[in-house]
């Protein structure tokens, strides 16, 4: 009985480690640059580029939102 708790308790464990791992490396944002923003800006592309410039910058949503507002408005 007690090796199936260690067994649901590694489950749990290894599941945990890859949600977490998920959230910290997103795959589509792994090597986002300046470039990435400015390119998304520029196609239209207003979410993309808040989801660049978030992770470029370690900013939360709001503050990514105001930074590619303004950058829309200079462009």
């Amino acid at each position: 009985m007690s090796t199936m708790y260690v067994g649901i308790i590694v489950a749990i464990v290894i599941l945990l480690f890859v949600i977490f791992s998920k959230k910290r490396n997103s795959p589509s944002m792994g090597s986002s640059t300046e470039r990435d923003i400015i390119d998304a800006i520029n196609d239209g592309r207003k979410i993309e580029a808040i989801k660049h410039y978030r992770y470029v910058h370690n900013v939360g949503l709001k503050e990514a939102k105001k930074a590619i507002d303004e950058m829309q408005k200079k462009s």
